[in-house]
């Protein structure tokens, strides 16, 4: 698994993935991972290169994620660096072809997005994402009108991400639940760490604030916001979103001068009176 990465064009394009195995999460260590990228749509995969499955700490925090053993690091070369857009990344094991697949998406200074928590949010509650991991069969259910929330916003321009604090190891059945459900394609971004997961300011909330304050030194700009929590009204605050564009949906709409969200068909209308934005995929 790994998460998806954003940059500028002309900046660094480090790719991180985790490989770890079964029940319980055994790190993959020592092995060779090869990095292929489709640099044009529906296009070959071309090889960027190689890495070696880490022992943990070995890169200390270096890439700014702490190294809990079984990553790769990788750092396209400067000849090989994508242009502006969204490109699909694989990291495949040389022993037994299991993949990781991210996207890399480099975007211009000065792009406007709107970031979306995604349990209690998106789902009806925080539960779902439990009954699904008690139950691969299960299929979180989502607001009414959730997932064209979403495509309404990707259509006024704005790049979209998925923030939650879910669970790295939650990473691939996070994306298959967005995309089996319609949502618009956006940046997925789960924790890097256990610590991140507490649902408090200081953890989760934290971490929200520090990953969109990240995001904002690549100047762009959080036109808008949607959570359920108060640790989401926390970290968008934090971040500077207005609070006229804080959208909170459940018991704590409205706290704190945000936006109180009764439902989701009955916002739509009004994020479509709303500025457009200058994001072009």
């Amino acid at each position: 698994r790994g998460q998806d990465v954003v940059t500028n064009p002309g900046k660094p394009q480090v790719l991180i993935g985790k490989f770890a195995y079964g029940a319980t999460d055994k790190d993959l260590k020592g092995e060779w991972v090869d990095v292929f990228v489709q640099a044009s749509f529906c296009g070959p995969w071309k090889k960027l290169g190689s890495a070696l499955t880490s022992d943990e700490g070995e890169h200390g925090d270096t890439y700014g994620v702490p190294d809990d053993g079984g990553m790769v690091f990788f750092e396209v070369p400067a000849a090989d660096r994508l242009g502006r857009g969204v490109w699909p990344v694989a990291m495949r094991v040389r022993g037994d072809h299991s993949m990781a697949r991210v996207n890399l998406y480099v975007v211009s200074p000065g792009t406007t997005a709107v970031v979306f928590d995604i349990d209690g949010t998106l789902t009806v509650s925080d539960a779902e994402i439990w009954s699904q991991v008690a139950d691969p069969d299960y299929v979180p259910v989502m607001f009414a009108e959730a997932d064209r929330l979403t495509r309404t916003w990707a259509s006024k321009e704005y790049l979209l991400f998925y923030l939650t604090g879910r669970p790295n190891l939650l990473m691939n059945i996070t994306r298959d639940w967005l995309t089996g459900q319609g949502f618009a394609p956006g940046v997925v971004h789960v924790t890097d760490t256990d610590g991140q997961i507490y649902p408090t300011n200081n953890g989760v909330g934290r971490f929200k604030a520090e990953f969109l304050t990240r995001m904002q030194g690549l100047d762009i700009t959080f036109f808008g916001a949607h959570g359920n929590a108060k640790t989401d009204i926390f970290a968008y605050q934090s971040a500077g979103i207005p609070n006229a564009r804080i959208f909170i949906i459940g018991p704590n709409g409205g706290k704190e001068g945000t936006v109180a969200v009764t439902s989701y068909p009955s916002l739509i209308p009004i994020i479509l009176t709303l500025g457009d934005g200058n994001y072009t995929p």
